[in-house]
């Protein structure tokens, strides 16, 4: 098979998309080299997978030059030239598709041309497009002020005074985007912090709030909403936070998507954070308040629901208790999960909330026909597993699993610290479970102590407390 990148580009484009792209290569005016025309229809034949035996360098030479000696060169040079037609097209596809960009274009071009009518429709047409615009953001701000700052330049030669408005507009909006791009930047700088250890110049910042409040930004929430999430993170306070959320819950929903699904983040992240500083149930409260409006708003980041907001909102539920609450959590938003893992995403939580509720049984009858997506699901089920079979005695069972667990863990696909982390698991299970079959408890104190020193292994305050309990 063709391993190129022209192969990955070609991938993702949908169906309409190629037909479009079709006749962008066929036309002249974009492409005169009539081997990529071939050279397309060849790859359009095998659109969308590419995955045939027959979709090979040796076909492609033999569909561009019939009864000739294959010449690898020749192949990749139209490889190469499909791949600048692809490129070129998604860019063209892009300007076509942004009226204002478009628009403005033309003006500069009318104004180049001396076609003053012409200039004067497009740059009408430029104001239109940003005064149907609900949200104004930073992308609103650049254009409004690429928008005033074409006029005074296109215009100062014929009067200097007429247009000063528009200098003050510019000037304005500029203000407007530097602020915006500057604290969406911090903010996500803030929220990392925690996350990787660097060490970032505070003083910069509070120099930024300082300058920040020299401006009435009231009345953009794109710019008020990023405000308060910085002092939100910077002073780690929860008044901005309310102030954020409030916002962002009344004003935010004309945001674009993934700005959208990064404010979810911060406000999640910067809740739990406060959540493992007190242990309040509040805090609990208002991470399950924002994963809601974050999923009823269907804001995921890309197509489907991801597993780890799936089981974070049933993690929430359950730290409040409640169970039935969780269990209905998961059968409501099921359908929401990727149709590819689904079923075993689905059931792993079940199994979880089963397993929380003491339900050992319903747990292990899930988990037993649950198919792992990966071999870390796969660890991670057969280690509920184990805490299941210690539960209900199962004993013979469970040294059997520890086998199959300790097999896995040879496997390649894990890293050398993803095999520490489980393997200190399995060590120890292997311990506990040993002194729980025995007939002494001489041995309790040392695999308590060893269990309590080791930093961080699956299930360790389960096995604390089974530790504790053995008589």
């Amino acid at each position: 098979m063709i391993n190129s990148n022209v192969v990955d580009l070609i991938k993702t484009f949908s169906k309409e998309e190629v037909e479009e792209f079709e006749s962008f290569v066929k036309s002249e005016f974009f492409n005169t080299h009539k081997p990529v025309i071939q050279c397309f229809e060849f790859f359009k034949k095998f659109y969308p997978d590419f995955e045939r035996d027959d979709f090979s360098k040796e076909n492609l030479f033999n569909k561009i030059y019939p009864g000739k000696k294959y010449n690898d060169t020749n192949v990749r040079v139209n490889l190469s030239e499909l791949l600048k037609l692809a490129e070129k097209f998604l860019s063209y596809k892009n300007y076509r598709n942004n009226e204002f960009e478009s628009s403005l274009s033309l003006a500069r071009e009318s104004y180049k041309r001396s076609l003053g009518k012409f200039e004067e429709r497009y740059l009408k047409n430029c104001e239109r497009i940003l005064s149907e615009r609900q949200f104004l953001d930073e992308s609103y701000f650049y254009d409004k002020f690429t928008l005033e700052n074409t006029k005074t330049q296109q215009r100062k030669t014929c009067d200097q005074y007429q247009y000063i408005g528009s200098v003050e507009t510019a000037n304005q909006n500029l203000t407007n985007f530097y602020f915006s791009k500057l604290l969406r930047n911090y903010v996500l700088i803030l929220n990392e912090q925690s996350a990787v250890e660097v060490e970032y110049n505070m003083n910069s910042i509070k120099i930024v709030i300082e300058f920040a409040n020299m401006f009435d930004f009231s009345e953009y929430p794109a710019i008020m909403i990023y405000l308060h999430m910085l002092k939100m993170f910077l002073n780690s306070e929860i008044n901005y936070y309310h102030e954020a959320k409030k916002l962002f819950f009344e004003k935010g929903n004309e945001m674009d998507e993934n700005e959208k699904f990064n404010i979810y983040v911060y406000l999640t992240n910067f809740i739990f954070r406060k959540y493992l500083e007190n242990r309040s149930e509040e805090y609990i409260k208002e991470y399950l308040e924002v994963l809601l409006h974050q999923i009823d708003n269907r804001v995921f980041g890309e197509k489907y629901l991801s597993y780890t907001i799936y089981t974070n909102l049933v993690s929430m539920a359950t730290r409040l208790k409640k169970y039935e609450y969780a269990e209905e959590l998961i059968h409501k938003y099921k359908d929401l999960l990727s149709p590819l893992n689904r079923e075993s995403f689905y059931e792993y939580a079940l199994a979880r909330n089963y397993l929380i509720r003491k339900n050992f049984s319903g747990a292990m009858e899930i988990l037993i026909k649950t198919k792992p997506i990966d071999i870390f699901y796969e660890l991670a089920i057969k280690g509920m597993l184990l805490t299941i079979f210690y539960e209900l005695s199962y004993y013979e069972n469970a040294f059997a699993l520890i086998n199959t667990y300790k097999h896995t863990l040879k496997s390649p696909l894990l890293k050398a610290s993803d095999k520490a982390f489980f393997t200190a698991f399995i060590k120890l299970y292997n311990k506990l479970l040993k002194l729980k079959t025995s007939a002494g408890s001489s041995q309790k104190d040392e695999i308590q102590f060893l269990i309590s020193k080791e930093e961080d292994f699956p299930h360790k305050a389960w096995m604390l407390e089974k530790v504790q309990n053995l008589n």
